[in-house]
Parts: C-alpha cells; sequence; structure tokens
C-alpha cells in the first residue's frame, strides 16, 4: 500500500483509515510497526496497537499517543506480535 495515492503522509488519518479499508479490519486489529515515534503515535490515535523500534535509543516523544511496545531492534517482534494479541 502506499500513502501516496491518497496525496497525504502519516501522521494523516486518512493514511491509517487505508489499512482497515483495505484489509476489512478494525484498527485494533491491526499491528503498526514503525522506526519514526510520530508514524507510531499516529497510529496509536487511529486506534492500531503500535510497536517503536527504537534503534539508536532515542528518548521517547511526548507525543499524545504513547507506542504500545518500544523495542531496540526486531529480534523480540514475534514474541510481542503474540502477546500484544
Amino acid at each position: 500500500m502506499k500513502a501516496t495515492t491518497i496525496c497525504a503522509t502519516a501522521p494523516a488519518q486518512q493514511v491509517y483509515a487505508l489499512v482497515p479499508e483495505r484489509f476489512r479490519c478494525a484498527p485494533e486489529e491491526v499491528l503498526y510497526v514503525s522506526s519514526d515515534a510520530w508514524d507510531a503515535s499516529g497510529a496509536a490515535s487511529h486506534g492500531f496497537i503500535n510497536v517503536w523500534v527504537n534503534r539508536t535509543g532515542l528518548p521517547r516523544d511526548r507525543l499524545g499517543h504513547p507506542p504500545h511496545e518500544i523495542l531496540e531492534d526486531l529480534v523480540m517482534l514475534p514474541e510481542i506480535t503474540v502477546a500484544l494479541r
């Protein structure tokens, strides 16, 4: 999926609205994984479960919607995926 088809970029809500529409699912059924804290926050604001992959150890931004999980890399993602379901 490309957000460019709607002429918007994350964290615009139109971008996140594409996912449930395309896959016919509820927002809370979506696991959104991003290395960008802004994208993760935008996904959370749309109701997605989100994981921020903070590879560089940046401090957590004070965004309106914190991530459900913060990982240093993708190694633990399979376990997190199961735990968050």
